[in-house]
């Protein structure tokens, strides 16, 4: 069974094509549009990876991933944001469950979140 990937975006044209690349990759794919709703999907689901954008309507992304990971303590999260000035914060930085590298938009070769991912 593949890898399941939880993308928490709220712009279709991102997660479309994030999820279209992804299950070409051959990873199994969810989607929520805001942070409650991918907390809702975390109930349903035990996905190994989430895309988390920061700017989110409701609940931003930070605190989406500060949630998702007392939920769930195997979840790894990648940070895929089109904010530019976005610093990943300290409480972000000390969680082991956060990969460090920021993934910006638009990203020209959606192949280093499955680098990373698998690395």
């Amino acid at each position: 069974m593949s890898d399941l990937v939880l993308i928490v975006d709220d712009d279709e044209k991102i997660y479309s094509n994030t999820e279209a690349f992804l299950e070409d990759e051959g990873y199994r794919v969810i989607i929520a549009t805001s942070g409650e709703q991918g907390l809702l999907l975390l109930q349903q689901h035990r996905p190994k990876f989430a895309i988390v954008d920061m700017r989110l309507p409701g609940m931003d992304g930070n605190h989406f991933i500060q949630r998702a990971s007392r939920q769930q303590s195997q979840l790894q999260f990648l940070i895929h944001t089109g904010s530019i000035e976005y610093k990943l914060p300290e409480v972000l930085r000390e969680n082991s469950q956060v990969c460090q590298s920021v993934f910006y938009k638009p990203l020209f070769s959606m192949e280093v979140l499955v680098k990373e991912m698998c690395g």
